[in-house]
Parts: C-alpha cells; structure tokens; sequence
C-alpha cells in the first residue's frame, strides 16, 4: 500500500505525514533514462523536466510534455490503506495542483483528471475534470476536493497537454497534491497529562547499547517500521506485526551500510520525490545521508558521510520538522558543541541546509543528547523532548504556532530516567488517539510509555443539592464541525471551572482543534449510585465515552427546630440545611397519627396563626422537588 514519507515529527497523536500521497509530485526527481520517475507516459514520449522561461511555481522543476501534438501523464495511487473510512463514506481526499501554458498564439492547453477505480482497476466510480485550461500570464490552481465513492481502491491522476502552435508541446504542470483528509479524532486524557510506563523492557529489544529508535514505514505498507541506531554504527531494522498491534518482528539491519558509531537515525522527504532520505548522526560529529533506492523499497543508496559538510564536533543527532510553516524543513541537531544548532532548508525540496541559529534558543545541554517533535497536547504548538547523557528527557514547547521560540517546561519530563543517554521516539502505535513513547538507552533496551486516557471517574459521595467537580483533558483533530459533549442525569460540564455548566456542551472548533480543559459537576438530585458515559460527538468522528460514578446522599435534617408564639402568630424555625431549596412543613394533632403538609418555605421560618394549644410539626429538606 501507499503510505507517505514520515518526517521525523509526531503531531496531534498521529506521525504527521508529508501529506502528499503522490510521488514525485512537482517533476523534481531527476530523469531516469529521459523518463520522469514514478509516472507512466500514457501518450507522447516527450514528457520531461523544465526549469525556466518561466520559472517553477514551487521547487526548482516542473512538468513539461516535449514535442508531440498531445500527450498525457499518469499516475496511479494506491489507497487502499483507507479502504474502512471509504466504503463507510467518511474519506476525502484534495487535490491541487498548478498549471500555465506559454506565452503564444493560439495557446497550448493543459487539462488534469483525478480518477477513483476500483480494486481491479476496470471500474471507474467517480472522476473530476478540470476543463481544457490556457492561462499565460501565471500559475492556474486546479483543486477538488470529494469524498471516495465506496469500492474505491486506486486513484489516477493524468496530466494532458494540448499543442495548438509552434513545435513544442506548452502545456505546463507543478506543485501536484493529493491528501487523503484525516479522519476527526477525539481522545480525552486524564489530568495532568502524563505517560504511563507500559514495559521497561519494549519487545524484549536489547541492540547492546546506544539505542536510539526512530520511526518511519519504508515499504509503504501501512505499518510502522522500528529502525534502532547502534554504538556499533547499524542500524537495526523491526516492523510492526500488524497495524495498530504493539508487537514488532525482527527485520534485520537496514541501509547494510556501518554508518559510523553511536548512529542516531531520523527521516524526512527533503527533495519531496516521495523517497524516505535517512540523515544519521554518529560520533565524529558529521551527519551521514542516505536516500531510498526507489519507492517502498527497503534498499537505500549511501549518499554522502557529511551531509552539509555539518560538524557538531562529536555525536551528532538529527531531527526535523517544520517550525514556522513555510513550508522549508528545519533541522535540529546535537552534539558534542553542547547547544543545539538549528538549520533550515535553503528552498524548498533542497538538501541544502542553511544554519540558523548555533544556539537554538540558548537551549544548552552538555554531553550527549538526541532530540525529537511531537504534540502532547494536540494544540497545534510543537513539543520539543530532548534525551540526554544522564537518562532523563527536556521539554520545551513552541511559544505560538508558526514560532521558533520555544521555552523551557521541564528538565525531568515524567520523571523519566533510564540511567544514561535518553533517546525518545514518538508514535501511536494501536490508534487509540494516544502517543506512545519509546525511550532508548544507553544499555541498548527500550522503554516504552503511553498517554494516559481517562478511567472511570469517581465522585464519591455527594449529597443532594450540593456538587463535586472533576475535570480531564480533551483533545481533538481534523474536526469539520462542533462537538457535543453529552452528559447522563446528574452531571453536567462546562468549559470553565465556576459557571456555563450544562448537560448538553457545544464546544466550536478553532482550525478543526479543540485542546482544552472540561470541568465536570456532579450534582445528584436522587439517592444512591448514579453513572453513565459522557459521550463525545462530532461529524465523522468515532464517538468517545468517559465513564462517571457517583453516589447521591440524602440531604441533612433540618436541626434546632424552635417554636415561638408572638400575638395570635405561631413562628417555627430552625437552621439552614446546605443545599436545600425549600423547606416542607407538615403538622397533626397526634404524634402518631398522619400529618398534613401546611406549607412550602424557601426560608429556614414558617409563621401560622396559633389556634390549638397542642399540635405537632415536622420540618422536611427539600432539592429540587424532592
């Protein structure tokens, strides 16, 4: 199956994914035998590379047709990998791309179709046409975006370039996207957010020492793959059994190559032709750099032993994302110069990097430390963990989207310490919404830790008419519209910890997010245990439930009932009961005998004429009616 190059960043409990699920898709790949890799000339035998006049909307190249009067492109992509969400009719998918003709008379025209078969591939259940389009003066958008009809297994993308003048064919291509559009998730979380220890020993890995594991899935076929540095300078190779399953199976070693001692992997797409390039740190301070052989293959091809000529003096450990969404991938890395060095791509699909800053943040770490992205909170502001010499793992997070400043949270992350050299890796291993966390050490095994989700929340006992508050975290993703946050009898929630609290929560969105506190009331209006599940609901998002208990009390019994007479008038009173909302007052000439409600107070005195010198009263607490 299909499955996009994975940065080296886990964002919003999910590997955040190049997104693009097509290969090679602004023709920046070079030319393999006059051919454009990964897309098959389905007319014309001219397709080719273009750099200039004009120049390229993104990157450095683009699609040109050559010479033949009419020519088409193609690319077939697998996705059955989301087969589940699109035969249940909740999978889209975007598409975008650039066109532009040559400036002449009569124009050359460009056309882009995106076509959804079937499995077999001699169906086709839906398609979009962009029209025969001539535009000069700029690079044209062309977008769709639908959802995949049910049945859908592969989509095509065809290029087709119309020659109306001159003895070239100018019709041309860039920028080409296709994203399927992730699935809306809910996960609440308990408070305070925090990992839980899962195994101090993760699937029995011992690699001897220096481990330093990374994540990627190199043969596309949806599951993850584990690739684990080593002192010895391979880099051992697992994959996971099954999708969503928490056990991985020995591979063997990957690249073949002794990359140097103490490897510290990390992989990105830095040309974006859809091939996995493999950076890896080692010893001597200089960054090896490696490019997958050719897509989904577990075959690399070795590159250069100093990628940018970069030198941190001694164990050198990459990582990347992008900080500031432009687009270019920035790369953190560590080494024996004790600060973190930041550099950024030079343009975009470029391997090369510029230098930044050589004291990222002034963030200063002595000794050996190795880095990673994700977002622990889902709140759109990148978390920096950071491993070092002494087995524990650093925090800091972005200080607002799009930022390179980041500030310090915590020097002892969950209180994580694996002895010497922390090396943490993010990932979700059985899709529940929440990270896992693999932290390698220097003894060569691999801890691993996950999120805590919520367990049955427990209130106790509360008495009617009074109110105990719990809260958890709640995180979601990709939403397309609000979510409901529907309570049982006796609960109620709200955004803020004193007021709004309702049974029935709207909670809007901002950018398809919600990152946030919900506070919980219990406020039991009958006696005895009452639960249920808060449930979570949004479009197209599975509906995610917390558990709540809690037991209703009785109310306390009014006391120091005094009675008073001033004049013809009878005055009882008695002292306030907490929680109350009414008092019920009942009287009877006997003891023993039935008593008749007289009257319904919301203060704690009732006054009534005094005509009988012997009667009885009593004094009920009322909540609410009852």
């Amino acid at each position: 199956m299909r499955s996009s190059v994975i940065l080296a960043v886990i964002l919003n409990c999910v590997l955040l994914f190049s997104g693009n699920i097509i290969y090679n898709p602004g023709c920046e790949s070079a030319l393999v035998s006059d051919n454009i890799p990964l897309w098959t000339e389905e007319l014309g035998t001219a397709w080719s590379q273009r750099t200039t006049n004009p120049v390229a909307y993104e990157g450095e190249a683009y699609f040109f047709a050559g010479t033949d009067a009419l020519d088409k492109l193609t690319q077939t992509i697998d996705v059955r990998e989301y087969a589940t969400e699109i035969d249940a009719g909740i999978q889209e998918f975007l598409f975008t791309g650039r066109v532009r003709s040559y400036d002449q008379a009569p124009v050359d025209q460009t056309q882009i179709e995106v076509e959804y078969w079937d499995n077999a591939q001699t169906t086709k259940l839906d398609f979009f046409d962009s029209g025969l389009k001539n535009n000069t003066a700029g690079w044209d958008l062309v977008s769709d975006q639908r959802y995949a009809p049910a049945g859908t297994r592969y989509i095509k993308i065809r290029l087709t370039s119309v020659r109306n003048s001159g003895t070239n064919n100018d019709g041309y291509f860039d920028d080409l996207k296709l994203e399927a559009i992730p699935r809306p998730e809910i996960v609440p979380m308990e408070l305070p957010l925090s990992f839980r220890l899962v195994s101090s020993t993760f699937n029995s890995i011992d690699v001897g020492d220096e481990a330093v594991p990374a994540f990627t899935d190199v043969d596309g076929d949806g599951r993850l793959d584990l690739m684990i540095g080593r002192s010895d300078g391979y880099i051992r190779y697992l994959t996971q059994h099954a999708v969503n399953s928490t056990v991985f199976d020995w591979i063997g070693y990957y690249t073949g190559y002794i990359i140097g001692t103490n490897a510290s992997p990390a992989f990105t797409d830095l040309d974006g032709d859809g091939l996995n390039d493999i950076l890896v740190g080692k010893s001597s301070g200089w960054v090896a750099y490696l490019e997958q052989s050719e897509v989904n293959s577990t075959e690399c091809t070795f590159i250069t032993s100093s990628f940018n000529s970069i030198d941190v003096e001694n164990e050198s450990a990459p990582a990347f994302t992008d900080f500031d969404g432009d687009g270019l991938i920035d790369m953190l890395i560590c080494g024996g110069t004790d600060y973190v060095q930041h550099y950024e791509q030079s343009s975009h699909n470029s391997t090369s990097m510029i230098l930044r800053s050589s004291s990222f943040n002034s963030i200063y770490i002595p000794s050996n430390c190795t880095p990673t992205f994700t977002d622990l909170e889902g709140d759109g502001l990148i978390d920096l963990l950071i491993g070092d010499f002494d087995g524990n793992i650093r925090h800091y997070e972005q200080s607002a989207i799009n930022s390179t400043g980041f500030s310090a949270i915590t020097h002892n992350f969950n209180s994580i310490d694996v002895g010497d050299r922390a090396a943490p890796a993010f990932a979700d291993f059985d899709g529940d919404g929440l990270l896992d966390m693999l932290v390698g050490a220097y003894d060569g095994t691999i801890e691993h830790y996950e999120q805590k989700g919520t367990a049955l929340y427990d209130f106790g006992s509360v008495k009617t008419g009074e109110s105990s508050q719990l809260s958890y975290f709640l995180r979601a993703n990709d939403l397309k519209a609000d979510l409901s946050i529907n309570c049982p009898e006796g609960y109620k929630a709200s955004i803020t910890s004193g007021s709004g609290f309702v049974k029935n929560l709207s909670v809007s969105p901002v950018n398809g997010r919600i990152s946030r506190t919900i506070y919980v009331n219990f406020e039991p209006a009958t006696l005895g245990v009452i639960s249920g599940n808060i449930v979570h609901t949004s479009q197209e998002a599975i509906l995610k439930n917390v558990a709540v208990s809690g037991i209703g009390l009785p109310l306390e019994i009014p006391l120091n009932i005094t009675t008073e007479v001033v004049g013809t008038d009878l005055i009882i009173s008695w002292d306030a009961v907490t929680g109350a909302t009414s008092y019920k007052i009942y009287s009877s000439t006997d003891p023993y005998g039935t008593f008749t409600e007289n009257a319904i107070t919301v203060t704690n005195s009732w006054t009534t004429e005094y005509i009988e010198p012997k009667r009885f009263y009593y004094v009920v607490t009322v909540n609410g009616g009852k």
